[in-house]
């Protein structure tokens, strides 16, 4: 999604929870989705728990480093994907109404 996401147009945000995943495309993976995201014009949200197994929480900081148009959050724990929902629920649905223009 991250990789895509500056090559669609009228893109108005990109959301995803476990900012993880990246080292399964490519061994230059992390690399390509920090460059995707640097063309990114619209905003983006990267969740994940502190001690993602997949380094969620690392690629969260490295992926929005400097970037205006990113917000971040990381949670306790160690879940991954969708069970770290529910600890943002209310941000991430705020996020969208926003990047959506529906407030």
């Amino acid at each position: 999604m991250l990789l895509a996401a500056p090559d669609i147009p009228g893109v108005r945000g990109v959301a995803t929870l476990c900012a993880a995943g990246a080292p399964a495309i490519a061994s230059d993976g992390p690399a390509r989705v920090r460059a995707a995201v640097e063309r990114l014009e619209a905003p983006f949200y990267l969740a994940s728990s502190r001690d993602d197994p997949f380094d969620g929480a690392g690629n969260v900081a490295a992926w929005s480093q400097g970037l205006a148009p990113a917000r971040t959050r990381i949670v306790p724990g160690a879940a991954h994907g969708l069970a770290i929902y529910f600890d943002l629920r209310d941000e991430l649905l705020e996020f969208l109404r926003t990047a959506l223009l529906l407030r």
